[in-house]
């Protein structure tokens, strides 16, 4: 994709500020959002325990986001967090007659899915093919 379609997708972005404590998002509730840390640690908790720590460059949202499921962890501000959000409607609206931008976003999220999966568990090999 273009420097003008990165851009563009900055600018269509919103920006948010989390206090610590705060919930930035809630477990089993409908996200149809995109959030990108830009400064900060957020805390990604399963029944109140902590499952994983993120901090800038990372993701938040987006398993919920691609499938439309809801969402499977509560993520809590671990101090102030400054994030960037885009909304379902805003993406699709860029995605339109613009191939190459929703295939950059897309292999995006899934390398940023693939980098927390092997962090969590050093041991896996994500990145080989499986054969039968």
């Amino acid at each position: 994709c273009s420097p003008i379609d990165m851009l563009r997708l900055v600018e269509k972005a919103s920006w948010n500020e989390a206090k610590d404590g705060n919930s930035i998002i809630k477990r089993n509730t409908e996200l149809d959002q995109l959030l990108l840390i830009q400064e900060g640690v957020v805390s990604v908790q399963v029944e109140g325990r902590e499952v994983a720590s993120l901090d800038q460059g990372n993701l938040i949202g987006e398993m919920s986001f691609m499938t439309r499921n809801k969402t499977v962890a509560d993520v809590v501000a671990t101090g102030p967090v400054r994030y960037l959000s885009w909304h379902r409607d805003v993406l699709e609206a860029l995605f339109q007659n613009k191939v190459e931008l929703k295939s950059a976003i897309h292999e995006v999220i899934g390398r940023d899915l693939v980098h927390k999966l092997t962090s969590q568990n050093p041991q896996a090999d994500l990145t080989s093919t499986v054969t039968a």
